[in-house]
């Protein structure tokens, strides 16, 4: 599953809004560092984002960036469009999220 907010307790979903919105920063930032071929710098954000990803149920999200970092390091220059399309899809998700926040928040409080 993409995402499962199921696990997550009534703080981290009211905190869900901010969280998504600096990670979409760091999906940007990250979108820069590809762009300038700055590995450290994009190595070191998907180190950040990974860190919290997992723990929000962003499932897809964390596995792209598990998947940008393997390819960061096996081979920064030669991966760098496969990186490109896998940040894409991770930004277009969080962006996704943010425009459905208010249903997935409402589905969240009804399951409860």
């Amino acid at each position: 599953e993409e995402y499962d907010f199921s696990f997550l307790d009534e703080d981290f979903i009211e905190y869900l809004p901010r969280y998504l919105e600096l990670k979409q920063e760091e999906f940007e930032t990250v979108a820069k560092g590809l762009q300038n071929k700055d590995s450290e710098s994009v190595l070191a954000v998907c180190h950040k984002i990974l860190g919290t990803a997992k723990s929000f149920g962003l499932n897809q999200v964390a596995n792209d960036v598990e998947e940008v970092q393997r390819l960061g390091k096996e081979n920064f220059d030669s991966h760098l469009e496969n990186m490109k399309e896998l940040n894409k899809k991770s930004l277009n998700s969080i962006e996704y999220l943010i425009a459905h926040l208010p249903d997935i928040i409402e589905k969240f409080k009804a399951a409860e």
